[in-house]
């Protein structure tokens, strides 16, 4: 990315378990953050992102800090209201945490509120690739030894 300051975090490409009508380049790169993750969470400790409708400014201050990390193709499929390409953002999420392991932990509370607010608007399609993004990046945590933070539990 132009805006960026530094080098990727990461780099992968993954072939797609989608439809072969629906083929997009499943690469992406993470880049550092804007500010910190401690910063971030300091920052947001009084965000809630529990059980009801996330509110409009948390997700607008999500999408924000995301446009730092990813490109905006990946960008647009995470946040997108298209089946095939909150599927598509799912997949090559998994595939990043399951081949790279905890190299998204500079994003991982970003990560998890972008999952939680996904829950909240798909449908069962979409759950189980939440979930299987979830039971990926549970498991990296725990092959590292890597608590999770207070907002990320």
């Amino acid at each position: 990315r132009e805006d960026s300051a530094g080098p990727p975090l990461s780099r992968m490409g993954s072939s797609s378990t989608l439809p072969s009508a629906f083929s997009l380049d499943m690469s992406f790169d993470i880049f550092e953050p804007r500010h910190p993750k401690h910063v971030r969470q300091e920052r947001e400790k009084c965000q809630y992102w529990g059980p009801d409708k996330v509110p409009a400014e948390h997700l607008s201050a999500l999408k924000d800090a995301w446009k730092q990390c990813v490109d905006q193709q990946m960008l647009t499929l995470m946040f997108s209201d298209k089946l095939e390409e909150q599927l598509a953002a799912l997949q090559s999420w998994k595939m990043k945490v399951s081949d790279e392991g905890m190299v998204v932990e500079p994003v991982l509370d970003m990560l998890l509120k972008w999952l939680t607010w996904m829950i909240f608007t798909a449908n069962t399609q979409v759950w189980k690739a939440i979930l299987e993004v979830l039971s990926c990046t549970l498991k990296q945590m725990e092959a590292v030894g890597l608590p999770p933070t207070d907002q990320e539990g």
